[in-house]
């Protein structure tokens, strides 16, 4: 979201939101079918691999024409990763092209429809700016939700009387799904490139330093975060940056929350 202007990035999380709102009944519905076909295998039974199939599912996609795109970013490394990496987003910018022809001949109730119609500062969205909101939703919201609820699962494998909590007082699971984020931060980092000149504790940062904003340290900052090596679900208050902090806060964070607010319960 770094890329877009605030009037855009305050747009779509308020678009993202609302969809988000709108459809979670449906959603509800189709995260309960995908997890009634995955077997149980333990107090936490949710495994990585579903994960997958329930974001691509929520966003109206099939897994067959994501995961193509997904796979190759996962699996390779150096000069490889490079150039699989670049052969991905061709692809799925060429994909988000013919999706988005079909969305505007026949409306669906879906983000990329809604998103035809959407408008910032008067103005509606260019091709180009949707695709890029696609591909920034689709691609890095499809890894930090997977890792969302990866990690969800280790969390409560490692601290079950959290998860016997949980299944008596659900609603106590906001709550959870917060402390998760902090605990089990699913962007660990953000790379940054300083704008100005600035000192930070004593230390000097000239305009144009590349940095590296770790944000699973700062959400262990013993100074914010009483005894912050604890996985504590009734922490609070919880300000960690899992997601970010401002302007620029994570335009995926309702969908990445409101899918762990569903699946989460439904462990068996």
């Amino acid at each position: 979201m770094v890329q877009y202007s605030p009037a855009q990035a305050t747009s779509y999380q308020r678009l993202c939101q609302l969809r988000c709102a709108f459809l979670s009944g449906s959603w509800h519905m189709s995260l309960n079918g995908i997890l009634r076909r995955i077997p149980s295998t333990g107090p936490a039974s949710l495994p990585p691999k579903s994960c997958p199939s329930v974001k691509l599912k929520l966003l109206t996609f099939q897994q067959h024409e994501f995961r193509p795109f997904s796979m190759p970013c996962c699996t390779q490394s150096g000069e490889d990763e490079q150039r699989a990496t670049k052969r991905v987003q061709e692809e799925m910018f060429e994909y988000f092209e013919r999706v988005l022809r079909e969305r505007r001949s026949a409306q669906r109730d879906d983000l990329i429809s809604a998103l035809t119609q959407a408008s910032v500062e008067g103005e509606r969205l260019s091709e180009e700016e949707i695709i890029s909101f696609c591909f920034v939703l689709l691609r890095a919201g499809h890894i930090t939700t997977t890792s969302l609820l990866s990690q969800a699962i280790r969390c409560f494998d490692e601290h079950p009387d959290a998860l016997s909590h949980l299944q008596q007082y659900p609603e106590h699971m906001p709550g959870a799904i917060e402390e998760i984020l902090r605990y089990a931060s699913p962007a660990w980092k953000l790379p940054r490139i300083a704008r100005d000149n600035a000192t930070i504790h004593g230390i000097a940062l000239p305009k144009g330093a590349q940095i590296v904003a770790w944000l699973s340290s700062a959400n262990r900052d013993e100074e914010q975060f009483p005894d912050p090596e604890r996985f504590d679900i009734a922490r609070s208050p919880n300000r960690h940056l899992a997601f970010g902090h401002g302007i620029h806060l994570c335009v995926g964070a309702p969908l990445a929350r409101l899918e762990a607010s569903i699946a989460l319960p439904m462990q068996r």
